[in-house]
């Protein structure tokens, strides 16, 4: 397998790589990219990732808080406090892909002000907590949808992905860019319905992920975990 076509990482800077952070506990918060739908539970990215920082760390608890079909508002309101609650030291939070998907109309703009309002929340109450989040790959092209429609989403998925990188880099938030990969996804990593990751699709987050948490987490490059040359 080739490192092409996986997820790049917004740049974030440098970490030292002296020893690995303690990370006792794992929250991931937002919509089905995470929660998963239609595929077993163990070929889920978050799945995936966790048994990566397994085969680093000791006894890294993982707390499953994304829902399929949440809304931004959705995290915002009922994810973001039961995540807090659990004390976690790693979160990762994506969403808005459903304010697209939902509304002809999407407000935009309220779906960035919650992004932004759930980290500043995390932030608050979790400062030293590391915090993920990610752009959406382009499923628009796999959608068995009319051209009409699918044009919509589109222009709506790339406005969500532009306002999702804005909002990482004012809370100093690493990105993990799944749209700048999405030019390079293959159709066999989308469900049939051309929306939810594959196992495909999952493993290539996966990847995505732990290369943007290795130099964070100060743990080895994950290239030849994921038997990647």
């Amino acid at each position: 397998m080739t490192s092409a076509g996986q997820p790049d990482a917004c740049p974030m800077g440098s970490v030292a790589a002296d020893r690995p952070v303690a990370i006792r506990c794992c929250a991931t918060l937002g919509d089905s990219i995470t929660s998963g739908t239609g595929v077993h539970p163990c070929t889920l990215w978050p799945e995936l990732v966790f048994r990566w920082l397994d085969s680093h760390l000791t006894s890294v608890q993982h707390i499953e808080f994304a829902v399929d079909g949440a809304t931004s508002s959705d995290v915002v309101e009922h994810q973001v406090p039961r995540a807090l609650a659990a004390e976690p030291d790693l979160i990762t939070v994506i969403c808005g892909a459903n304010d697209v998907l939902r509304d002809p109309r999407p407000d935009l703009d309220l779906a960035a002000k919650n992004l932004d309002e759930a980290l500043k929340i995390i932030s608050k109450g979790m400062p030293a907590a590391h915090v993920v989040t990610a752009t959406y790959p382009d499923f628009v092209p796999f959608l068995p949808w009319r051209p009409r429609s699918k044009a919509r989403v589109s222009s709506g998925m790339v406005e969500l992905n532009k306002q999702i990188r804005l909002v990482a880099s004012k809370r100093d938030v690493l990105c993990v860019d799944l749209g700048a990969a999405s030019r390079r996804y293959s159709e066999g990593a989308f469900a049939p319905d051309g929306v939810h990751p594959s196992e495909v699709g999952h493993h290539r987050i996966a990847i995505g992920m732990t290369r943007a948490l290795a130099e964070t987490l100060r743990l080895p490059d994950p290239d030849s975990y994921w038997g990647i040359r």
